[in-house]
């Protein structure tokens, strides 16, 4: 995978604004930084919201970035893109490959800060076509999920006001050009557990029961659930003896532990339940199986809620693609999850977030090196990705503002 070249991906935006935005995108993507690291980023991020004429507020949450715009009476309308990386090592091979080791915008974060600062300046330029208050933000430490406690705890809507609605998007494997978008529960809530194992004995160290207690969770959903209601997928991140962590470093280190960390995403409340269930069930299940000294331990590392799009806001925004002659389609539940969905959560917020047409996608390894079903988007096909997104963004943002006089 390393050094392949995909077609179309670089190439040259037609527009000067667009064009722009396609440096700034590519600078973005070599330059990665993860959760509450995005120092460059958010500076980048701040200062063309001000050129763009912004009232800019950073350090929002620790390292997040606020820009508003007033104009007139109306709604206030929230947009908003991540600004973090996950902590994934680039394979593409692509010119603007992430210069940092361990780190890549895999999840597409930067092509969604790039869109809304396109949006951002069409929604500037054509301010004569609405009435109201734009609050954009551009959210820190969304791959962890800790910015979106971090904004809440930082007063963001005590500082900033309580939207009337809230808009994204999200970079996806649709074809270019097009966008995705449907009402109801569209996002998964995902839940990541870390679980230590011990060793079995002389004859069984902990690294066989991890992977065969990570066989056995990714088989959970083929059993009991159909993938578009759970997904569930496991790794074994390191197998250590007793002796390097604490214990009886008794059989050479063969009863050592081992940790795994799993992932499961869900899109409904009850079947999330019983998931969770059914993992910490299997564990226990397994190592008691395989005799293991001790029982495993089992915490929960990340948890976060689902999110759904209110109807009427998805008709608003529907209606606003379709009188763009926009190439809309209907998508399915994603088992990618939104890590706005708590920052909404908090006021209730009614929201639409869809799917940008354009990344290309490929299998993400997991922490043991045999591969899992979680997919990351390697770098978006720039062109018409960009201008698709920013489009989006700003029709949907004037049909939800109010109509100009």
């Amino acid at each position: 995978m390393a050094g392949h070249a995909y077609d179309g991906w670089g190439r040259p935006a037609p527009g000067e604004a667009v064009s722009g935005l396609a440096r700034l995108y590519r600078a973005l993507h070599a330059h990665p930084e993860p959760a509450f690291e995005e120092h460059r980023t958010a500076a980048q991020i701040a200062e063309r919201c001000s050129r763009l004429g912004y009232a800019v507020t950073d350090r929002v949450g620790r390292t997040g970035v606020v820009a508003t715009l007033a104009n007139g009476p109306g709604p206030t309308v929230l947009l908003t893109a991540g600004l973090d990386a996950p902590r994934v090592t680039e394979l593409t091979g692509v010119p603007y490959s992430s210069v940092r080791d361990g780190v890549m915008h895999a999840h597409g974060h930067d092509m969604h800060m790039v869109c809304l600062l396109g949006a951002m300046r069409a929604l500037t330029a054509g301010r004569e076509r609405w009435h109201g208050r734009l609050l954009c933000l551009f959210q820190p430490a969304t791959e962890t999920g800790r910015g979106a406690q971090a904004l809440l705890g930082d007063g963001l809507y005590e500082r900033f006001g309580r939207p009337a609605v809230a808009l994204g998007q999200h970079l996806s494997a649709l074809p270019p050009g097009t966008v995705g978008c449907r009402p109801g529960q569209r996002f998964a809530a995902s839940d990541i557990l870390r679980a230590t194992v011990y060793g079995t004995g002389p004859d069984s160290g902990p690294t066989e029961l991890a992977t065969a207690i990570a066989r056995r969770l990714r088989g959970i959903p083929d059993g009991m659930w159909d993938p578009e209601i759970a997904q569930v997928s496991a790794g074994v991140l390191a197998a250590l003896p007793d002796g390097v962590h604490g214990g009886d470093n008794r059989d050479s280190g063969t009863c050592g532990q081992a940790h795994l960390l799993i992932n499961a995403r869900t899109f409904q409340e009850s079947v999330r339940t019983r998931v969770l269930s059914a993992i910490v069930r299997a564990i226990h299940l397994e190592a008691l199986s395989a005799g293991a000294h001790r029982p495993p331990e089992i915490r929960q590392v990340r948890s976060l809620p689902g999110m759904g799009n209110d109807p009427f806001v998805t008709a608003r925004t529907l209606g606003a693609f379709t009188a763009r002659g926009m190439r809309v389609v209907r998508p399915g539940p994603r088992a990618e999850n939104i890590a706005m969905g708590r920052v909404l959560a908090a006021t209730d917020t009614p929201a639409c977030f869809w799917l940008l047409g354009g990344a290309q996608v490929m299998p993400e390894p997991s922490p043991d090196g045999s591969g899992a079903p979680a997919l990351f988007c390697a770098p978006a096909l720039i062109e018409p990705t960009i201008a698709t997104g920013t489009r989006a963004l700003a029709a949907a943002a004037t049909r939800c503002l109010g109509a100009a006089a």
